[in-house]
């Protein structure tokens, strides 16, 4: 195996492809989009971490993408 391959173990109990917070500060190193489709209308906007939930919770169909930069 080559010497720049970080080996990354999985903590037991939790379900594969699970992120994990490691405690580092990531509000500056994440970008999260919404798009969502209501009613015959579509939308496209750059939200933040707390607009997530209610997004998820109402009745649009919605995708979110989040892009974490190292």
């Amino acid at each position: 195996m080559a010497r720049y391959i970080k080996t990354i173990k999985a903590k037991p109990g939790i379900a594969p492809g699970t992120l994990i917070y490691e405690n580092e500060p990531f509000s500056d190193s994440v970008k999260i989009e919404s798009y969502t489709h209501y009613q015959g209308q579509t939308s496209n906007k750059e939200i933040s971490l707390n607009e997530v939930i209610p997004i998820i919770l109402s009745e649009k169909n919605f995708w979110i993408n989040i892009f974490y930069f190292i």
